[in-house]
């Protein structure tokens, strides 16, 4: 007599969430394959400033420091530094730039061109048909069930040489955030450990606009006449409105 063993419906879920911790809406979990990472962890945005932000010469008001929508992004998430040393050079066989890494547990990957064909990001490249480095991020995340997490480069430490490619991925089942890189020197080059690489912003997928409304320009005079100057928040900022508005908004809401 054969048995017929019953398939357990989501069984994929029981093997991989069962000893998880559980993570709720505002918290994200973050998991060091190897303790080492723990030299250069992510660290909330919330919580610090990027070292350019401390710059004595920007503290006075009217500077982009002082801007509210430059602090609320520099604020929002989590920022992922490099954990090790990564050196960047030209594979002559492959005709491609290459990555790897100063210590050997961690690695690093690559795309070619060819995936990318079409894609308007490579014409920006002085090296346009190179491949594209893959960093393999030692840090597993995993967010609350239903949010994703916005992966954007760190556009207020830029490096003219490279950025991460921006990406979203739906960490509450896929807990690998690795960092693509689009290389814009045909230079050799190293980034160093604790380089800020990545800021990822976790969001509630079910929140995604689905609609847009137009409607006349009337509304946009009304808009502007709540307070909010169009193009200018600095004088709004200083008198503390655009805070309290904010926090009897989120009350609110």
């Amino acid at each position: 007599m054969r048995i017929m063993l019953k398939r357990l419906k989501d069984s994929h879920l029981i093997r991989t969430y069962a000893d998880l911790p559980k993570v709720n809406p505002g918290e994200i979990l973050v998991s060091p394959i190897v303790d080492d990472c723990l030299e250069f962890p992510p660290v909330i945005n919330e919580t610090t400033w990027p070292d350019w932000f401390r710059d004595p010469r920007i503290a006075e008001p009217g500077t982009i420091a002082s801007c509210k929508g430059i602090q609320d992004l520099l604020s929002t998430g989590i920022t992922f530094h490099l954990w090790c040393d990564y050196e960047f050079y030209w594979d002559a066989p492959k005709q491609s730039f290459s990555a790897r890494a100063s210590d050997p547990r961690f690695s690093a990957e690559s795309f070619p061109y060819s995936n990318t064909v079409g894609c308007p990001i490579a014409n920006a490249r002085k090296m346009r048909e190179s491949s594209w480095p893959k960093l393999v991020n030692p840090w597993c995340v995993k967010t609350a069930k239903g949010y994703s997490s916005l992966l954007i480069p760190t556009l207020y430490d830029a490096d003219p040489k490279y950025h991460a490619l921006p990406g979203i991925v739906h960490t509450d089942y896929y807990h690998a955030v690795n960092a693509v890189l689009q290389i814009n020197t045909d230079e050799e080059f190293i980034i160093k450990a604790g380089t800020p690489l990545f800021q990822l912003i976790p969001f509630k997928r079910k929140d995604n606009i689905s609609k847009m409304t137009v409607v006349p320009h009337e509304a946009a005079v009304k808009m502007r006449a709540r307070g909010v100057a169009y193009g200018n928040i600095n004088p709004f900022s200083r008198r503390g409105l655009y805070r309290k508005h904010q926090r009897k908004a989120d009350a609110d809401s």
